[in-house]
């Protein structure tokens, strides 16, 4: 079956309504294919909404370690750790992702 297939049913509506079942979907996708983008940023962002603030970094921080030179991903981990700016998880991440595109945008505004 096609990951796609199960990630399009769970937007945002349906991850609030029912976020045990999104977990277990992007948990699950993930599992089964780790170079999965699309799940993790799903899953890190349905953990930020509550403000379960380690597992969505705990999330983005996977996903840079299963596709380090996806770029989408790596700002994902950025904006996941941009609340604690002085953690040596957003320095990695920052430093990671001047690596990968210098001109990033999102690089700008963290410096800020």
């Amino acid at each position: 079956r096609d990951p796609v297939d199960k990630t399009v049913p769970r937007n945002l509506s349906t991850q609030q309504t029912h976020p045990a079942e999104s977990t277990q979907t992007y948990q699950e996708l993930i599992a089964s294919n780790p170079p999965y983008a699309q799940a993790y940023f799903n899953l890190a962002t349905l953990y930020k909404l509550p403000n379960t603030n380690t597992l969505a970094i705990d999330t983005a921080e996977k996903a840079v370690t299963n596709n380090p030179n996806n770029t989408v991903l790596n700002e994902l981990f950025v904006s996941m750790t941009m609340n604690e700016k002085d953690s040596p998880k957003f320095k990695a991440a920052v430093a990671k992702l001047e690596k990968l595109n210098p001109k990033d945008p999102l690089l700008t505004l963290v410096q800020q």
